[in-house]
Parts: structure tokens; C-alpha cells; sequence
């Protein structure tokens, strides 16, 4: 077994202190067959090649601030992965590809897009606002996007079209008018959901504009 050897360097004028050591638990080895020395700076973590023999192996020093906020940036106030926006692959089922196969032809790319990942969606990875504001970012969709997807969602009776009228309510590119606060309330109104029309009614009187 190799002995472990540890080496404390202070500077005074700094302040920092420099830790080097090798060990022979897990050891690194380069080409050479040499171990590396792990150090640490201050705050920082970085792995070292010691010039053993004629090849060297350079490393860079780990960013663990860069991950720590794509981890924050990633989640929203609720905690929640927010939705990142990828293409649909092909590993999907076969209804959804099903699903996916019969829309209407005349839907533009950016509103097929969006058709896709809502056939494919799932509401326990994220949330179905986070999949809309994601789409608003990425594919920059005018009211008449928004009409032909409601549309589509309309005619294949799809569970989640009264949820993304409601929401497209809140999007600028929406323009929203009293004809899609209407048309929520009276399909509420045909599910029996009489406090979500109420609720709807409400929201309709109280939006400056609107009526």
C-alpha cells in the first residue's frame, strides 16, 4: 500500500490555504501509471496530474456554481421540473403515435409541435402551464396558432382543451376576447361543472377590456 502523504501550504497575504495529498484509496492513474494529486484551493476542487513520465493529462476546475443554477433554473416556485422543451422522439406509444398520425394537415409546424407534446404530455413531470409558456418562448405563436390548437383539442375531444383555453386566457399572444371567455364558460356549462363556469364568469367581469 502507498503511504499517504500530506502536504499544508499557508499563505498568509491571502489567506487561502492549499491542501495537496495522494492517497491509495480509488486512485486516479494516468497513462503513465502514475497516481495524481487531488487539491484543494480555497473553495474549489480540481484534479492534478503529477509529470511522472512524458505524456501529462490536463484538467479544468469544476464549476459547481454553473450546476447549482441550472438546477435552480430548472424548477418552478412550486418546486416543480419545469418543462423543457424537446422534440417528441419515437419512443412513444402506440396511440399516441396513433394520435399523432391523424392531425389536421393544415396545422402549421409550430402548432403541430405543440399538439405532439400534448398528446404525449404528462401531467406528473410537469405542469401543463409550464408546457404552454415553454411553447410561447420557443415557437413565438401568433392568435391564430392559438385558435387552430384549440381547434385541433376540440375535435379530437381531447381532456386537457378546456385547461388550455383557460390558460391561453393569460398570454399576451392570446389577445383574449369575451367570444373565449364564452366558449370556456359554456363548455364548462356541458360538463356540469357549474362552479368552474361561475368561476369563469367571474374572471370574465373583472378583466379590464373585456366586456
Amino acid at each position: 500500500m502507498v503511504l499517504q502523504l500530506l502536504s499544508f501550504m499557508a499563505t498568509s497575504s491571502s489567506g487561502s490555504r492549499s491542501v495537496s495529498y495522494t492517497q491509495p484509496v480509488n486512485p486516479i492513474i494516468n497513462e503513465t501509471g502514475k497516481f495524481h494529486v487531488r487539491q484543494f484551493m480555497g473553495n474549489s476542487f480540481l484534479l492534478k496530474p503529477m509529470n511522472y513520465g512524458s505524456r501529462k493529462l490536463h484538467f479544468q476546475q469544476a464549476s459547481f456554481t454553473k450546476k447549482v443554477e441550472e438546477t435552480a433554473k430548472s424548477e418552478n416556485e412550486e418546486g416543480k421540473p419545469m418543462f423543457k422543451w424537446v422534440e417528441i422522439g419515437p419512443h412513444i406509444t402506440e396511440a399516441q403515435r396513433q394520435a399523432i398520425s391523424k392531425l389536421s394537415p393544415k396545422l402549421t409546424k409550430r402548432c403541430k409541435a405543440l399538439m405532439r407534446q400534448l398528446i404525449c404530455f404528462s401531467p406528473h413531470k410537469a405542469s401543463l402551464s409550464d408546457l404552454l409558456a415553454a411553447w410561447v418562448r420557443t415557437m413565438k405563436p401568433r392568435r391564430a396558432d392559438w385558435l387552430a390548437v384549440l381547434k385541433e383539442l376540440k375535435t379530437m375531444d381531447h381532456p386537457f382543451y378546456l385547461q388550455v383555453a383557460e390558460l391561453a386566457l393569460l398570454e399576451e399572444t392570446f389577445e383574449a376576447n369575451i367570444r373565449d371567455y364564452t366558449k370556456i364558460i359554456h363548455g364548462y356549462g356541458k360538463q356540469n361543472r357549474l362552479k368552474d363556469a361561475e368561476k369563469m364568469l367571474s374572471a370574465m367581469k373583472t378583466k379590464p377590456g373585456i366586456l
